[in-house]
């Protein structure tokens, strides 16, 4: 009675024991199969704080020349200042327009490095064996 009692203990241990080790294995490979969302969703929110920044920047200057032109008493003191205004903010667009562009570039690049460790093929594999 009492070798019976100590086999099934031991085969308890042993079964809790793979039992970790296969949830540690588990958790591992969710983890790594979650970067891809995980990481889009970092980006989303980069980009998304990108875009307030240069929003506020955009009101803040367009405050400033209505500002400006209000001080002027003649049209042509206004004109100088909205045609500064344009040249202005052609320039901030494309200058916004290039840090989106590497923005993207380098993004694109950490989802195809996270998509490519994500264990999917392996894990299905190991499943179906």
């Amino acid at each position: 009675m009492s070798t019976t009692s100590s086999q099934s203990s031991g085969a308890m241990r042993g079964n809790a024991t793979s039992g970790k080790s296969t949830d540690d294995t588990i958790q591992q490979t969710l983890a790594s199969f979650l970067a891809v969302p995980q990481k889009l969703m970092q980006i989303n929110i980069e980009a998304a704080n990108h875009a307030f920044n240069f929003m506020n920047r955009r009101m803040k200057s367009q405050a400033a020349l209505w500002t400006n032109i209000g001080q002027f008493s003649d049209t042509r003191g206004a004109a100088e200042a909205q045609r500064a205004f344009l040249e202005t903010v052609t320039k901030e667009y494309t200058d916004e327009m290039t840090q989106l562009t590497d923005m993207a570039r380098k993004n694109m690049a950490s989802v195809s490095d996270a998509a490519a460790s994500a264990p999917l093929p392996g894990f299905l594999a190991a499943r179906t064996s």
